[in-house]
C-alpha cells in the first residue's frame, strides 16, 4: 500500500487523509516521507508577483509549457524569495525583517519570525541585511542565514564607507529563535547567493559601493559547521572587466548552481557565453579547480541593455534562459548542457493583456516534509 501511495502527488495524499487513521498518519511517518520524496518528479513552475500576491503556476506537462494550473495564491506580498529547496519555499520581508517556511505541496507554513535587528550607534552609522537559504545534508535541516552590513562613520555618495562590521545570525527550521554565531565573513559580501552542495555561496564586493573589489572571491557558509571559508576567484574566469568606448563593462556577474556545484557565467558576446563550473566541496576540502563549457547562439541577446537571468536546473544537464519581465505569455529557454542545444518553452495565459509583468522561474519536487504548521494557504 506505502509503495503505491508513495507515487502519487502531495495534493491527492491530503485529501487521501480522509479515508482512515492509518493514511492519515502515513503523511507523518518520516520513512514514507523519505520513500515519496524518491520518487517525486521535477516540476517547472513560474511565479508571478503582485502588489497583493504571488501566483504560482505550473504547465499543463513538466517542462513542455502550455496553459499553465494554478496551483496556489500566497496573500503575501513585498517579500523576497529563495529557489525552492526539495519543495520548500523560505519568504523574508526585508521591510520589517520578518521571515517564514512554506511548504508548496501540502500548503503548510510557519508563522513570521522576527529577525533581531543588531543594535548600532552613531547618527551617520547604517545597516544593510542579506539573507541565504539552505540545507544540511547531514542533519537533515534547513537553515536560514542572515547577514546584517553595518556601516560606521563617514558614509557619503560615492565614496568609502567607514569602519564596517558584520554580525551573522542563523536560523533552524522547526525554531523560534535565531542564533548569533561568532565567525562572521572575512570579506564584505554581496547579495545573490545561491545554495549548493550543503552551503550558501555569495560573492564580495568593496567598501565603496560604486567600486569592485581589486580582489574578487566567492565567500561560502557551510550550513554544517556554521562557518566561512573564501574561495578565490582566479584571473582567467573572472576577466573583471571588458572595455568599451563609453564605460567598462562588468563580466562574470552571476552565480549559479549546476550539477549541484557553484558556476559563473561570463558574457563573451551579446550571443555567446562561458560557464564555468567549481568543483568546491565543503564535504571533501578538495583543491578548488574550474571547468570550463561555451555556450554559443543564446536564444535571447545578452548586452547592457538587455539582462537575462540563468538558472541550473536541478537534477538535470540542463540551463534556463529567461528575460526579467514579460507580455503575454512566459517564454524560457531550456539548454542542454550534453547536446548544446536550446529548446523553447511557452506557457500562455500567465499574465494580463499587453501588461508586463515579474516573475520568477523554479523547479522543484512535491515533498510532504512538514514544517511547523501555524496556518494553511489554500488554492
Amino acid at each position: 500500500m506505502q509503495q503505491i501511495l508513495s507515487n502519487l502527488p502531495v495534493k491527492t495524499l491530503m485529501k487521501f487523509k480522509c479515508v482512515s487513521k492509518s493514511w492519515e498518519s502515513l503523511t507523518h511517518d518520516p520513512s514514507f516521507i523519505k520513500l515519496h520524496q524518491s520518487k517525486s518528479h521535477l516540476q517547472l513552475l513560474a511565479m508571478t508577483y503582485s502588489l497583493n500576491s504571488i501566483s504560482v503556476y505550473t504547465p499543463s506537462e513538466e517542462f513542455k509549457g502550455g496553459k499553465p494550473i494554478l496551483i496556489v495564491k500566497i496573500p503575501w506580498s513585498q517579500v523576497s524569495i529563495f529557489k525552492l529547496i526539495n519543495g520548500l519555499f523560505c519568504f523574508v520581508d526585508v521591510v520589517y525583517n520578518m521571515s517564514r517556511f512554506y511548504n508548496l505541496g501540502t500548503r503548510q507554513t510557519t508563522p513570521w519570525i522576527y529577525t533581531p535587528v543588531p543594535t548600532v550607534t552613531g547618527l551617520l552609522s547604517s545597516k544593510l541585511s542579506s539573507y541565504g537559504f539552505g540545507f544540511d545534508r547531514l542533519t537533515g535541516k534547513y537553515k536560514l542565514l542572515c547577514m546584517w552590513d553595518i556601516s560606521k562613520g563617514g558614509a557619503g555618495y560615492g565614496k568609502v564607507f567607514g569602519k564596517v562590521d558584520h554580525v551573522c545570525q542563523v536560523l533552524t527550521m522547526g525554531e523560534d529563535e535565531w542564533r548569533t554565531i561568532k565567525e562572521v565573513p572575512p570579506m564584505r559580501p554581496v547579495g545573490g547567493n545561491v545554495y549548493a552542495n550543503g552551503s550558501i555561496y555569495m560573492r564580495n564586493r568593496d567598501d565603496n559601493f560604486f567600486k569592485y573589489p581589486e580582489s574578487e572571491v566567492i565567500i561560502a557558509f557551510d550550513l554544517g559547521t556554521e562557518k566561512f571559508r573564501v574561495i578565490p576567484i582566479p584571473d582567467f574566469v573572472i576577466n573583471s572587466y571588458m572595455t568599451s568606448e563609453e564605460t567598462p563593462f562588468r563580466r562574470a556577474e552571476y552565480l549559479l548552481e549546476v550539477d549541484d556545484h557553484i558556476a559563473i557565467i561570463d558574457r563573451l558576446t551579446d550571443y555567446t557565453a562561458k560557464l564555468w563550473i567549481c568543483n568546491d566541496d565543503c564535504l571533501r576540502r578538495t583543491d578548488v579547480k574550474w571547468v570550463e563549457e561555451t555556450i554559443v547562439g543564446l536564444p535571447l541577446k545578452w548586452s547592457r541593455s538587455q539582462c537575462i537571468f540563468f538558472q541550473g536546473v536541478k537534477g538535470r544537464k540542463e540551463i534556463i534562459f529567461r528575460a526579467l519581465t514579460a507580455k503575454d505569455s512566459v517564454i524560457v529557454y531550456l539548454y542542454d548542457r550534453m547536446r548544446k542545444s536550446f529548446r523553447e518553452i511557452v506557457i500562455f495565459d500567465l499574465s494580463p493583456t499587453n501588461n508586463s509583468f515579474n516573475y520568477g522561474m523554479f523547479n522543484t519536487c512535491d515533498t510532504l516534509l512538514p514544517v511547523e504548521q501555524k496556518e494553511k494557504i489554500e488554492d
